[in-house]
């Protein structure tokens, strides 16, 4: 079997929906695909060859992501998290190996964070993480655990309202935020197998960034079993437990363990299709790393700038100094089969209005 044709495979598609079986079958059932898919893999070159030459790896943590579910079920979170740490210590390489290399292309990081309020003022301190006194705020979310303050933000404006269950407007307000570090150090869990595919056609060799580029396709794969196991869609989202959120949540403590990580990017499972452009629905998430009594973290106060956080009917007042272009008009949106360019909607043309914002670091005590 061709790499190509590897991804054409269902057992890529993301996000799972979870149907009539529980979590650790379904999850079981796609890791037996995908390894025996592995296998048939042709270890013509350098590419599938690393693949092959860590299903051993990959089997360890498909057995161990299996077992920490089981043992957290079980009542037993620190036994789940040994699990979990050790099938993550033979492949923790390529993870690192990820972080390290998006120096060499950088992103631009101008993210978003909306809230849902009454109030008729918020403060940059209001839509930052929640302050550390106010820890009993936080609750049980897919990277979210309970009473330990983390800031999370959107790629765009329109999936931070999908991640707040599409709240009213008129109670919204916004704020856009930049990384202003050279070195992000941002796990990313994105994967499109589609658009891996894509890529993969027209694969031009001897191109540093293309060959980045397949790089951390192969290495996405071998870590699949990872992103397919914090890919399982919650859809009832009253419930105090939610067994979905367990190996993501396990994933953020492993993260704050090991201390070398900053955040966490991956797609969010909140849209009602997923027929976009990737760059539409990434969330991220930074855990706090200076915990204090009060205020709020160093560190992520240190990393970020942001905007004044502004409501949504009063943005709509204002004039965006930035025009739409041709060179502006970023990508497709195709929801509710209405296709249309981003930079036609009210999202987009809230996040020009943000564009025209002082940006500022927060500041701490």
């Amino acid at each position: 079997m061709e790499f190509i044709e590897l991804l054409s495979d269902r057992v890529f598609e993301l996000p799972i929906k979870k149907e009539t079986a529980s979590i650790s079958t379904t999850l079981k059932n796609k890791f037996n695909i995908y390894l025996e898919l592995l296998r048939k893999l042709n270890k013509r070159d350098k590419y599938t060859k690393n693949i092959r030459d860590h299903i051993e790896s990959i089997n360890n943590l498909c057995k161990k992501l299996l077992l920490a579910h089981k043992s957290y079920i079980q009542g037993s979170p620190y036994k789940a998290y040994e699990h979990f740490s050790d099938g993550m210590s033979k492949l923790e390489a390529f993870l690192f190996f990820r972080i390290r290399e998006r120096v060499k292309f950088p992103n631009s990081y101008s993210l978003y964070r909306v809230r849902e309020s009454k109030e008729k003022y918020l403060s940059p301190e209001d839509i930052f993480h929640v302050p550390f006194e106010q820890r009993y705020k936080v609750s049980n979310q897919r990277y979210s655990i309970n009473g330990f303050p983390c800031i999370y933000l959107g790629s765009s404006i329109y999936v931070c309202w999908e991640e707040l269950n599409r709240p009213d407007f008129s109670e919204l307000y916004v704020s856009k935020f930049n990384l202003v570090t050279t070195c992000p150090k941002i796990l990313e869990l994105t994967f499109s197998a589609k658009e891996s595919q894509n890529f993969l056609e027209r694969f031009k060799k001897n191109n540093d960034f293309h060959e980045w580029k397949l790089n951390g396709i192969v290495h996405k794969v071998i870590l699949f079993p990872l992103i397919m196991s914090c890919s399982i869609v919650n859809r009832k989202s009253n419930r105090v437990f939610k067994e979905e959120y367990i190996i993501p949540q396990l994933l953020l403590e492993w993260v704050r363990n090991k201390n070398v990580i900053n955040g966490i990017e991956y797609l969010s499972l909140s849209l009602p299709e997923y027929d976009l452009d990737q760059r539409l629905y990434k969330n991220y998430v930074f855990p706090a790393k200076n915990q204090k009594v009060r205020g709020h973290c160093n560190f992520l106060s240190s990393i970020f700038e942001l905007t004044d956080p502004i409501s949504w009917d009063f943005a709509k007042t204002l004039d965006a100094t930035n025009k739409i272009s041709d060179s502006n008009t970023k990508f497709d949106f195709n929801i509710l089969k209405q296709k249309r360019s981003y930079t036609h909607t009210e999202f987009s043309e809230i996040e020009r209005i943000l564009d025209s914002f002082p940006l500022k670091k927060l500041e701490v005590t």
